[in-house]
């Protein structure tokens, strides 16, 4: 026996040995030329890199100094320009609490409060009047000494006069107010303020302006400059943080104590992990707003995108050695796909037979697929009637183009016809009822069970499968003309009547719709079917006069009833007064209008589908939502509607599905906002200086009269009257002091009939008359009792108090201070 051997000879060996070594060479002369440049390129970017990173850092921080130092000089003239202008400067000179002032206050405020563009950037603002002693800021306004921090403010305003300086900027992050949530009557001292000493002498500073940045909005901007990479940070004269993009990258700035306006330098920090991070800065020497900009980005995180040259060689050298040593053995995966493929199909295919190649069994294993193929097309021919009835259900909600219906019926081999009819068939047990609101899904149930189990025969008369929707039986008829059309119908009825009474032992009943001529009016024949239906004007002659046949009304007989819009007013005003008896007693009026004018068809549904949107619309105009009307039946509240016919039936839903919700929300609405009703009231009664009635207030405001006067009568026990004459008594008393007109033209100001009215109507009010309160008001100032030559000054007098018998002032029902005279 001889021994085994290797197959392999010793000069295929030395082949082989041979083809290694050269295929070894080829990878190494290929690989090491693109590590080498890989390297130098990365080299090269990576110094390219760093210069840009640098001369982005500078241009940043240039950019973002320029731009807030500009903010920062534009607030600062703005308001240096303000405290210059009339509506500011009066406050300077204002002898005590200018409370009686509201037009020049509120002006003033707007002013302070800053442009559009600043809204962002002013967070509030503060006026000190030190020498009156009170205060105006977005609060309102209140004396000096009532302020809840009143020593931390007069240590404040000692701190600053010693201060040369007029205008600067101040910044106070360690102020009794900072991070507190701010009360009412609290002059906030703390964070970026920029201070204006308005009016000086040698007694100290009279008058003091504290306007507050916004520093979150500044972290934000400095967030949307700043990029991944990038840091910004913002610090006073005093090296305190005023904004930053990362609190670290600040304070490793400030532990370090560098100096500003030293050139890109290398900083290192710790980040929220507590790893460090070297960082390259720049910052601006100190502006002239006294504002230093630093800006730095994380080297780590900016180069990381160096190595990218370095990694693109190595990964072209390995694609190299990968590409050779695949044609190296290219051989041994020629059959590799095939193979896979092999692998694949036989949990599919089965197990291949040992005497069949891999080609013959592929061929077999697709000629199964195209038989498996087929089998599922048999499939979908036995579910074609399911199919149909799908598509009809589709054709009678409008929910098929016109496209669509004619290659549906492409699928299905239906081909149109010239003229079609719709017929609605409801079944019910022999006695009972068809046309109440639905009872139930039993009805649902006979429905389908009757498409179900329909004959062939029967279904094969019919333009198209059955289908049932809800508790009908809708089913159509094709036909050339009209009249074989019919014929056809009247003869396919009366099956399907037979075939229901004996099978389900059911009473059918049929309504046919006009005849159409495309399917896409299958919608509106439909409703005609139904309306067939409801009308019970069946012919006579066929089993159990069981087919009733839609006729238009025509001529004279269609909207022969004109629509009582009165009534509909009537009730609409009953349902916004939320009264419930008077809501059901037109109600009853409505429907016995509806049956004593015998009303049905299309007109009947106009009319009931109008009365329903105008008790709905008193509702939506007082801001209710329909969702919560219909909270559970909103998506077939108008279809119950169509299918209601008895009398009382229809009252019932109108009174308790639709008016009594609607009235119910607005109680609940209507008292949720009395407070707010109020307030818009007194307003509106203000922006017409009470030259405005109950009624005219009740349409502006979109509420029933009667409803207003009661929310005013039980929120401050007042009447819409005695707001008017508050009103219009101050603003007589207010022209009276401040302007040279006589009584009369005050009168015709004021809308009133005759002067006697309003001489009346004053000293009832105060107890004098209007000529009287002049002359008292000139003697206290000690002025000419008979009048100076020119009117005085609206700004500078302030009214004398009120006698204890006068109303106080519109806009302070309770006698305090006006501290909500804010924006």
């Amino acid at each position: 026996m001889k021994p085994i051997t290797n197959p392999i000879t010793v000069p295929e060996r030395k082949t082989r040995n041979y083809k290694n070594r050269i295929f070894i060479q080829l990878v190494l002369l290929v690989s090491v030329p693109l590590l080498v440049v890989g390297v130098l390129a990365w080299r090269s970017y990576a110094a390219a890199q760093r210069s840009r990173n640098d001369l982005l850092l500078e241009s940043m921080q240039q950019n973002v100094t320029t731009q807030l130092e500009n903010t920062a000089i534009g607030i600062r003239n703005y308001y240096l320009d303000a405290a210059k202008g009339d509506t500011f400067s009066w406050l300077l000179n204002a002898s005590a609490v200018p409370y009686s002032q509201y037009s020049s206050l509120n002006a003033a405020q707007k002013l302070l409060q800053g442009s559009s563009y600043m809204d962002q950037y002013i967070k509030s603002y503060e006026f000190l009047n030190l020498r009156e002693c009170w205060v105006l800021n977005n609060y309102g306004l209140y004396p000096y000494t009532d302020a809840r921090n009143y020593d931390e403010i007069a240590a404040f305003v000692a701190e600053q006069s010693a201060n040369a300086l007029s205008v600067y900027w101040l910044h106070r992050p360690d102020a009794a107010t900072a991070g507190t949530l701010r009360p009412s009557r609290t002059v906030d001292l703390s964070g970026e303020l920029l201070v204006l000493k308005l009016s000086t002498s040698t007694y100290g500073v009279k008058c003091m302006l504290l306007v507050h940045l916004n520093t979150e909005y500044f972290t934000q901007l400095l967030q949307s400059w700043a990029g991944d990479a990038y840091e910004l940070s913002i610090f006073d004269r005093e090296n305190n943080l005023i904004a930053t993009t990362d609190a670290a990258f600040s304070q490793a700035y400030l532990d370090a104590g560098m100096a500003a306006g030293t050139g890109v330098t290398g900083l290192r920090a710790e980040n929220a992990a507590g790893k460090p991070v070297q960082y390259s800065i720049v910052s601006q020497e100190m502006s002239a707003n006294g504002f230093v900009y630093l800006a730095g980005y994380d080297v780590a995180a900016a180069s990381a995108g160096q190595n990218l040259a370095l990694v693109i060689s190595m990964i072209v050298a390995a694609a190299t050695v990968l590409i050779l040593a695949i044609c190296r053995w290219s051989s041994a995966f020629l059959y590799r796909p095939v193979r896979d493929l092999m692998g694949s199909v036989q949990t599919i295919f089965g197990a291949k037979d040992g005497s069949q190649d891999e080609f013959s069994y592929l061929a077999l294993g697709v000629n199964q697929l195209a038989q498996s193929k087929d089998n599922l097309q048999e499939l979908v021919g036995l579910q074609q009637s399911q199919l149909q009835e799908l598509f009809m259900t589709h054709l009678v909600r409008s929910e098929v183009t016109a496209e669509a219906i004619t290659h549906t019926l492409a699928e299905f081999n239906i081909r149109p016809c010239a003229c079609y009819r719709m017929a609605s068939m409801l079944c019910s047990p022999p006695g009972g009822e068809t046309e109440q609101r639905p009872t139930g899904p039993e009805r649902e149930a006979l429905a389908l069970t009757i498409v179900q189990q329909m004959p062939a025969a029967l279904k094969q008369r019919m333009f198209i499968c059955p289908a049932a929707l809800g508790r009908r039986v809708l089913f159509a008829v094709g036909g050339a003309e009209d009249a074989a059309l019919t014929q056809a119908l009247n003869a396919l009825c009366k099956d399907i009547h037979r075939y229901v009474g004996a099978t389900f032992g059911c009473t059918a009943l049929i309504g046919v719709s006009e005849p159409f001529h495309t399917l896409s009016h299958m919608r509106t024949a439909y409703h005609e079917s139904t309306e067939a239906l409801r009308s019970r004007t069946f012919m006579q002659g066929h089993e159990g006069d069981s087919i009733a046949y839609y006729t238009q009304p025509l001529g004279s007989d269609f909207m022969k009833n004109a629509y009582d819009v009165l009534l509909e007013r009537e009730l609409c005003a009953a349902v916004n007064g939320c009264d419930t008896n008077e809501t059901d007693r037109l109600l009853q009026c409505f429907i016995d209008r509806l049956s004593n004018k015998k009303i049905s068809g299309h007109e009947r549904s106009f009319y009931l589908y109008r009365i329903v949107n105008a008790i709905l619309s008193v509702g939506s105009n007082a801001g209710l939502s329909m969702n919560d009307i219909f909270s559970d039946q909103r998506e077939n509240s108008f279809e119950m509607l169509s299918q209601i016919y008895a009398a009382d039936t229809l009252h019932s839903f109108l009174l308790n599905d639709v008016a009594l919700p609607v009235i119910q929300l607005l109680n609940e609405h209507r008292q949720a906002d009395s407070p707010d009703l109020v307030n818009q009231v007194m307003q509106l009664i203000k922006e017409t200086h009470g030259d405005i009635t109950l009624t005219e207030c009740a349409e502006k405001l979109n509420y029933h009269p009667s409803y207003i006067w009661k929310v005013l009568k039980s929120d401050r026990n007042a009447t819409f009257t005695d707001y008017v004459n508050r009103e219009k008594l101050e603003m007589a008393k207010q022209m009276l002091i401040t302007t040279p007109m006589t009584v009369a033209a005050i009168s015709d100001t004021l809308h009133y009939a005759n002067v006697q009215n309003f001489i009346r109507f004053f000293n009832k009010e105060l107890g004098m008359t209007p000529g009287k309160y002049r002359k008292e008001y000139r003697i206290e100032k000690g002025e000419n009792p008979e009048g100076p030559e020119k009117a005085p000054n609206a700004t500078n007098p302030a009214p004398p108090e009120a006698p204890q018998n006068s109303a106080p002032p519109a806009g302070n029902q309770n006698g305090g201070t006006p501290e909500g005279g804010g924006r």
